[in-house]
């Protein structure tokens, strides 16, 4: 059972690696360079081309949410081709919590925006997410790779013979004549007593 179990495990990787290494070729196509000169991003319907600037009003956006408490989610900025999305939830009395993400295909990748972050951090943490996408496509190339070896590696012994098989085999046949020779002196201890 336990292989039969790594070879569904192996499988549902190779299926979730295949699907994301295709959905990160997806965000590689739409995603738009924003190094040096080429950066331009999108904060509540308005253009920036200066990071400090994009950075300062994303972070003056987060800000004025958490402090509305708002509840749900909105989109408020836009970065090389991604929509950065802002949740907030209420929780307890007065508890109150709130998560950025950027909205990638099938996925979403969280990016950690503290109202403390300096504005040219805040772009700096998006920027670098963004140019992280190949090597996270990479990653799930080598994690199906592994997949595809475990799963032949299991294949080979799910319903494959047991290696001590003839050694077993010959176990029990020694065993049976053992329980044969015993059956065979409880009887004639048996027969002794009984005359």
């Amino acid at each position: 059972h336990a292989v039969r179990r790594q070879i569904r495990d192996a499988e549902r990787d190779i299926e979730y690696s295949t699907r994301r290494i295709g959905e990160i070729g997806q965000d590689l196509e739409r995603l738009v360079p924003t190094a040096g000169e080429a950066f331009t991003m999108t904060v509540t319907g308005k253009s920036f081309v200066e990071r400090k600037e994009a950075g300062r009003a994303l972070m003056k956006e987060i800000l004025t949410l958490v402090q509305l408490q708002q509840e749900g989610e909105i989109v408020i900025a836009s970065i090389g081709g991604f929509d950065l999305e802002y949740a907030g939830e209420r929780f307890g009395r007065d508890g109150y919590r709130y998560s950025t993400v950027l909205m990638r295909t099938g996925a979403t990748q969280e990016i950690e925006l503290p109202v403390t972050v300096t504005p040219l951090g805040a772009v700096s943490r998006l920027e670098h997410a963004l140019c992280g996408l190949e090597e996270e496509q990479e990653r799930y190339r080598q994690r199906l790779a592994d997949a595809r070896r475990r799963l032949a590696s299991y294949q080979s012994r799910d319903g494959g013979e047991f290696n001590f098989a003839g050694e077993l085999a010959e176990k029990r046949r020694q065993l049976a004549e053992v329980d044969k020779a015993l059956a065979a002196d409880v009887k004639g201890i048996g027969n002794a007593v009984a005359a």
